[in-house]
């Protein structure tokens, strides 16, 4: 959905490629998915957009995964710190990580919102003075960010049917997570797994084996969650839902090259 607006050469089978390789580059460099940006990023650049179009696309994205990302954490954490679901954990654990993720929430939503209003005065700018001034390069970020921010907000408001992919995407991991804890045992209740598998993936911005394992069970066993049950539960989830599409993603790699091979044929027909 996102891509396919900005590069029309990106459609369902391209996206599928970008996607699967992607993942493979992520258990390459597993720092908070920083392989799979750079390669989704990559193949963008292949597709015929700019750098600043490019980055503002994959942000697009982010943001809209993200998003799901956070309100997620705000959601469970907050339902388990004001004791809506009955089990009982460390308060802090709960209400910090609700109060970041709503902070992350509010500071995109502002930076939306200024990106418009920076755009109206860049405008305005231009119109009055003869050579304006650059703005400085943390400047520029904060302004993508911000421009991305608002043309995800617009996605959202037109009900895009492809932005169901964001949940889903979050819901499937997840739900492979509690169905490895019903296996091995019963599973705590739904806000604690769900506070459990995303905090867990924040650990996943630390470039060391075993963080996000480490997360999870951590979190789960600070709501009371035996060992016996959580240990076993979570490297079975790690198992299944980040090795097992490995060779699948890996396999994508020489697909996503011939593409990109392709577009380059394309390219020096013109």
């Amino acid at each position: 959905l996102v891509a396919g607006r900005a590069a029309p050469r990106i459609r369902v089978r391209e996206s599928a490629q970008i996607t699967l390789a992607g993942a493979a580059a992520t258990r390459v460099l597993p720092t908070a998915g920083a392989g799979g940006a750079a390669l989704t990023l990559w193949a963008l650049r292949r597709a015929g957009l700019g750098a600043r179009s490019a980055a503002h696309t994959l942000l697009v994205f982010l943001v809209l995964l993200y998003a799901v990302f956070l309100a997620s954490i705000a959601l469970a954490g907050a339902a388990l710190a004001l004791g809506m679901t009955g089990s009982h954990g460390p308060l802090a654990l709960s209400a910090l990580p609700a109060a970041v993720a709503i902070a992350g929430i509010a500071l995109a939503l502002a930076l939306g919102r200024r990106s418009r209003t920076s755009a109206r005065r860049a405008t305005e700018r231009l119109m009055t003075e003869p050579e304006p001034r650059q703005p400085s390069r943390l400047t520029r970020a904060t302004r993508l960010l911000g421009e991305a921010v608002s043309d995800a907000i617009r996605l959202v408001r037109r009900g895009e049917p492809g932005l169901a992919g964001a949940v889903v995407y979050w819901l499937l991991d997840a739900a492979v997570l509690w169905s490895m804890l019903h296996a091995f045992g019963a599973p705590p209740a739904v806000p604690v797994v769900v506070l459990a598998y995303f905090v867990g993936q924040v650990a996943n911005t630390l470039p060391l084996p075993g963080t996000v394992s480490g997360g999870i069970a951590g979190v789960l066993l600070a709501f009371g969650v035996p060992a016996g049950l959580a240990l076993p539960a979570v490297l079975a989830y790690r198992t299944i839902a980040v090795w097992l599409p490995t060779p699948v993603a890996i396999a994508a790699l020489p697909s996503l090259r011939s593409t990109i091979a392709c577009w380059r044929r394309e390219d020096d027909l013109r």
